[in-house]
């Protein structure tokens, strides 16, 4: 069942005293999750809104799941809002980035690969396929625009995805390994410990609830 009825096009309201505004208001004053993180949503100035295309309604599902986190009073809420508010942020910014290029598209399908498979375990090669270039040549434009290799990437979404799922005391660690991708537990801990600086276990640990 859909929380939002959101067309093909979504409309981000952002005028005082428009729905977005209410309800915001309205949810800090309940009290439904800590105020610190939404705040600057609810208390910025604007005069407009703006308009993202959303045919394969990747925004809708993003906002469905912020809504959810916001008033389910969830474990580790605000972080997960924050995990999908950053995804937020990285569409928007692609939808007003500089006039597309071709190897920038080439980049955009690469990205939406890896984030639409990144537990399964794929060559450079299927990558370079999907978007008709060299291996060699897919390497030289990722690495221009994302600064590390697709490989890289991947490895970067799987422990973001892991911190996720860490949070939850009922997965065990074998198990966060596998479904985020990672075949073997010792080189999931070794990825995530030199992507973060701590062991897996080290952040559970360190992000337990009180």
């Amino acid at each position: 069942m859909l929380l939002f009825d959101i067309p093909p096009t979504v409309e981000v309201d952002a005028c005082n005293g428009g729905r977005g505004g209410q309800h915001g208001h309205r949810n800090q004053q309940t009290g439904d999750q800590p105020a610190n993180l939404l705040e600057p949503l609810t208390s910025a100035q604007f005069d407009h809104a703006i308009k993202l295309p959303d045919a394969r309604g990747a925004l809708r599902q993003i906002f469905e799941s912020i809504y959810a986190e916001f008033t389910g009073k969830h474990h580790f809420a605000q972080e997960i809002i924050a995990c999908h508010l950053r995804t937020l942020v990285w569409l928007v910014r692609q939808h007003f980035a500089e006039p597309i290029t071709e190897s920038q598209t080439q980049v955009a399908r690469c990205l939406n690969y890896i984030h639409e498979n990144y537990a399964h375990d794929f060559p450079a090669e299927v990558l370079a396929r999907k978007v008709f270039v060299s291996p060699s040549y897919l390497f030289r434009i990722f690495r221009k625009k994302k600064g590390v290799t697709p490989m890289h990437y991947r490895n970067l979404v799987r422990v973001d995805k892991a911190k996720l799922l860490l949070l939850d005391p009922k997965f065990k660690m074998e198990e966060v390994a596998e479904r985020v991708g990672f075949k073997d537990v010792k080189y999931f801990a070794r990825v995530f410990k030199k992507e973060t600086g701590s062991a897996p276990s080290e952040f559970r640990k360190r992000n337990r609830p009180a």
